[in-house]
Parts: structure tokens; C-alpha cells; sequence
């Protein structure tokens, strides 16, 4: 089952087709694991009675059964998914916990987690933006990990990749900032050490009026021998424009 990207399921090689409904049941237990039919009803339809709810959910249980048998296992009191049944964001979450683990990052676990996609993007229930949010943290914490751990055994290459994505993912993220200063200045890129600073810097001043830390300036101030110069207010025009 994928669930990053867009949600689709495949049954012995073939694309299966669910209704919404049954997609977010489907998502709902690879993501929850295994629930009381009650919590599952409640969550999936919050603005019915629970009566209502619960019938709800034993007609998509059978839906499911119907079309995609042995994805689910259903009890008389719990709901949850079949054994055996593959998830993509089960094998993120996988590779984050083994990047918290192993001292020098598994080169699979890095790959699976820089080309990391968002969860179920177009869905706006609120279990499905709680969960967003905690693999979203999650990944940018390992990002982070495996930024600093790439930098210290001098694989330059893969410290820019994980803290540009941890960048993108969290613009104004200093500490994934610093890593790819100082990844470039190792490489010699000075002059895109100091357009990422510039950039972010200006946008701090942006968004939230604040500098960057002294640490940060201090990183970057051999570049000009002195200290940087100071970023435009915004909406500021340049010297000599009018």
C-alpha cells in the first residue's frame, strides 16, 4: 500500500481500485495499526451518531473484504490490517529508526529518506494532518542526522542532499543551514556558502525580524575577512535607487 505521494494499492502485482471511503479506512489502520471498531468509526465519521458511524464502517470493512481480501482483518471488536501487507510509510518509518540507531547511517536508509514524499497530500482530516506532521518531524530529524554524519566522514555530496531537503522541508532549520555552509566550504564552493547564507538571512529578517545566531555569522565571516554586512529592512531599495 502507498501512502506517500498519493494513496494506491496493489494486490499481487495489480492496481485495486477502492472508494474514498475505503482508502481512508485502509489508511487509517496502516497508520493507527489496529483499533476498536468504535475509535475507527468515530474518527472516519466524526459528524454522525455512532450508531451511524458504526454501521458506516461495517459496510467499508465488507467493501474491502469484497475487493481487496486479506487486506484488513476484521474482529467482532477491532479492525486492522492483514498480515503480511506492505506499507511504504512502515518502510520510512523503518529506516529513521535505524538512522537513530546506527552510529554511521545505512546507506539504504539514507536513499529511502531523502527521496521521502509528503503523506497523503489532498487529504485534510485531522488524524491524517497529525500524522503528516509527525513523519514531517521525524524525517527532518533525520535528515539532520544523517547531514552531520555525512559531513564528518567527508561525503560532501550526500551532506548538501540531506540538508537541502531538511531545508526544504524547514526553511529557517539553522542547524541544517550550518551544514551546508560548511559542506561548502569544505568543497570550495565559497561563493554558494555565501548565497545560502545571504538567502537566509534575508529571510529571517523577512519573516521574523530576528539575525541569525553568532555561531552562524561566525561560520561564514572567514569568506569576507571581516563581518558580513548587514542585510536590507525589508521592502528596503538598494543604495542609489529611488
Amino acid at each position: 500500500m502507498k501512502l506517500l505521494g498519493w494513496w494506491r494499492l496493489t494486490l499481487g502485482g495489480s492496481a485495486v481500485e477502492l472508494a474514498g471511503r475505503e482508502q481512508r479506512l485502509t489508511a487509517l489502520v496502516a497508520l493507527q495499526g489496529t483499533r476498536p471498531r468504535a475509535h475507527l468509526a468515530g474518527t472516519l465519521w466524526p459528524e454522525t451518531t455512532e450508531q451511524r458511524a458504526l454501521s458506516s464502517l461495517r459496510a467499508s470493512v465488507l467493501r474491502v473484504n469484497r475487493l481487496a481480501p486479506g487486506l484488513i482483518e476484521a474482529g467482532r471488536r477491532t479492525v486492522g490490517l492483514g498480515p503480511g501487507v506492505r506499507v511504504d510509510v512502515h518502510d520510512v518509518t523503518e529506516c529513521i529508526e535505524c538512522i537513530d540507531r546506527l552510529p554511521v547511517p545505512d546507506p539504504h536508509a539514507v536513499s529511502v529518506i531523502l527521496a521521502g514524499e509528503e503523506l497523503l497530500p489532498g487529504w485534510y482530516d485531522d488524524w491524517v494532518l497529525y500524522e503528516r506532521e509527525r513523519l514531517h518531524l521525524l524525517r527532518i530529524r533525520a535528515l539532520e542526522k544523517i547531514a552531520r554524519a555525512a559531513l564528518d566522514h567527508g561525503d560532501l555530496g550526500v551532506a548538501l542532499d540531506a540538508s537541502h531537503q531538511a531545508l526544504v522541508a524547514e526553511p529557517l532549520l539553522e542547524s541544517a543551514l550550518s551544514v551546508s555552509i560548511r559542506s561548502h566550504l569544505l568543497g570550495g564552493n565559497r561563493s554558494e556558502a555565501v548565497r545560502a547564507f545571504h538567502q537566509y538571512r534575508m529571510r529571517l529578517a523577512r519573516e521574523l525580524r530576528i539575525a541569525p545566531s553568532p555561531e552562524l555569522v561566525d561560520l561564514i565571516r572567514p569568506v569576507y575577512g571581516s563581518r558580513p554586512p548587514r542585510p536590507r529592512a525589508p521592502g528596503a531599495l538598494p543604495r542609489g535607487v529611488r
